[in-house]
């Protein structure tokens, strides 16, 4: 999750910019809340990066573009 900003970054060159966007986010199963916020070391224990805050495990997401397409990205945390 904590690097899934470079994957916006090519949706919104290849729709032309991005007009909306919807995700879901979940932790565990459940849908996030302000008690799933971590630090990034929290949510993965073998990566030694400090990537920051964070939260949940799971995100769908769906991109509408400027130039009137869609994109759907599906990102999940790194098994441990």
């Amino acid at each position: 999750m904590e690097m899934g900003v470079h994957y916006f970054d090519e949706m919104d060159f290849f729709l032309d910019g991005i007009s909306w966007i919807q995700a879901h986010i979940t932790y565990q199963g459940h849908d996030v809340t302000d008690d799933d916020i971590m630090h990034s070391s929290e949510l993965c224990k073998t990566d030694r990066r400090d990537n920051g805050i964070v939260a949940g495990d799971t995100m769908l997401v769906h991109i509408g573009g400027a130039n009137g397409a869609y994109g759907i990205m599906e990102l999940y945390r790194r098994p441990q």
